[in-house]
């Protein structure tokens, strides 16, 4: 029996140690860890001037670039981190093309062919809903409306009573508005005066922050529609309203409104980390106002009518939605019918699906890249309507489990790993239940594992080395020691 103590100061867990004679192995003999001390300590990053810009090209030509908040990130606050690089990137996107219903999100996952946690870039692109009938089934709250057509050209929504001044007919999503870059718009089909002089005509389109099913009846508060344009009559001016700011006159008055290509589209829309009501006009576009957007909040779009049918109605209903919603509503159609006959077209997507498959690159510091672990600095992947970038290793600032493999690499044991399937110079597994601790193992009887030497064999070097159990490398912190029996 020999028993051979490796000690290292090394912070990857590598063991590297060469006798001043030989150690004689016999034929088939067998070699167990009898013991292992070792700390693995979190991971630090400090973000600086330097190191903190990440990049994100959605398709050529359309690369997000943000500077990252400067701070020390570890397992205590590295949410902190994800999220600043999230809402960073959804503030950059545009009202633009593909960028129209794309949400970041970065976040760990637990997919199937990488079953650990790991740090995951994606996004995903709410396609337009552009037929209120797939706005309402299962997916939105409706009271007092009349709803007719199926088709985006013809989907129609009025007010199904007389009118009134209250919020009784109204019309509410109950799936969030897309964080990244968003849209809920609608076109006027009908906007007549009624005579009656009150604000028992027209509608109201919003985005409100209360949840759907708490949102008070017949009238909803001020306080509760958080973002609105309204428009009363033809003639009198849109008004509008903020989270930060009381009913407003925007000074702009309804041009067309007896519907068609060229007909007033009104359009609440979040766009570079704002909210910002316009509308678009025949003699062009108006932006009512911009606000910053606090990002991650839940806004719920909706529209309320104040006017009958005889006097109010609107067309061409068009959202983009949360993609990480669940129960996501299902995905609306592609066609692009708003707007045709307008000076300043709103913006829209690509048109039935043409166009989304890109080539996406994820460009992160040095730094960066090693504290969420991926391969590369720059990654390259190509993808449509859903992309995920997967880091390579485990994304250790979160887990809480794990084991570790003490491999011996110029030993030729009798061991096979799963991971690979192949056989691997594993000598022993260790489990923890904490991957922040001092690890001390010592089994009650060691496992000896054969050598596989047939003939007498004479060692001066040994190189072992300590792995997670995904095979990646530990960051360990003082004086790590594994003891070994040979028999």
């Amino acid at each position: 029996m020999k028993l051979i103590r490796l000690q290292t100061e090394d912070n990857e867990g590598i063991f590297s140690t060469n006798f001043d004679s030989d150690i004689t192995i016999k034929p088939n003999s067998q070699v167990a860890l009898q013991s292992a001390t070792f700390k693995e300590v979190p991971e630090e990053l400090t973000i600086h001037g330097g190191n903190d810009e990440v990049s994100f090209q959605i398709k050529a030509g359309e690369v997000k670039k943000i500077n990252i908040a400067n701070n020390t990130y570890n397992s205590s606050n590295e949410a902190d981190l994800r999220k600043d690089i999230q809402d960073k990137l959804n503030a950059s996107l545009d009202l633009d093309g593909k960028q129209i219903g794309l949400q970041f999100k970065v976040d760990t996952t637990n997919d199937l062919d990488k079953p650990d946690c790991r740090i995951n870039f994606s996004y995903r692109v709410s396609k337009l809903f552009n037929n209120i009938q797939l706005l309402e089934e299962g997916n939105a709250i409706d009271n007092d409306l009349t709803i007719t057509g199926t088709t985006p050209a013809t989907s129609t929504i009025s007010n199904n009573s007389p009118r009134n001044v209250n919020d009784n007919a109204r019309f509410v999503v109950t799936s969030p508005f897309g964080k990244g870059c968003s849209i809920w718009r609608v076109r006027i089909k009908k906007l007549t005066d009624n005579g009656s002089g009150l604000e028992d005509n027209g509608f109201t389109l919003g985005l409100t922050e209360t949840t759907p099913a708490d949102l008070s009846s017949p009238t909803m508060s001020q306080a509760q529609k958080t973002y609105f344009i309204k428009t009363i009559r033809f003639g009198e001016d849109y008004k509008f309203k903020t989270k930060t700011q009381a009913v407003q006159d925007s000074g702009t008055e309804p041009e067309n409104v007896a519907g068609g290509t060229n007909a007033d589209t009104i359009e609440l829309a979040l766009v570079g980390g704002k909210i910002v009501g316009k509308v678009y006009q025949q003699t062009g576009t108006t932006t009512l106002f911009s606000e910053d957007y606090v990002a991650g909040t839940n806004l719920y779009p909706f529209i309320t009518f104040q006017g009958a049918t005889d006097t109010t109605q609107v067309q061409n209903v068009r959202a983009t939605l949360d993609p990480y919603f669940t129960p996501h509503p299902p995905v609306g159609h592609d066609e692009n019918l708003l707007g045709d006959g307008l000076t300043a077209t709103p913006p829209q997507p690509p048109k039935n699906g043409a166009g989304v498959e890109s080539v996406n690159i994820l460009t992160l510091t040095e730094d960066v890249r090693s504290f969420f672990g991926y391969k590369n600095r720059i990654i390259t992947i190509r993808a449509g309507l859903n992309c995920d970038i997967v880091a390579f290793q485990m994304y250790s600032q979160q887990v809480t489990t794990n084991s570790y493999i003490i491999e011996l690499r110029n030993f030729n044991l009798e061991s096979y790993d799963s991971q690979t399937g192949t056989r691997r110079n594993i000598v022993a597994v260790l489990p923890t239940t904490d991957l922040h601790q001092l690890v001390e193992y010592e089994p009650n009887t060691p496992l000896f594992i054969d050598m596989n030497n047939k003939e007498t064999k004479n060692i001066k070097h040994i190189l072992a080395r300590i792995l997670r159990t995904d095979s990646s490398t530990p960051n360990l912190a003082g004086i790590s020691q594994i003891t070994l029996l040979i028999q």
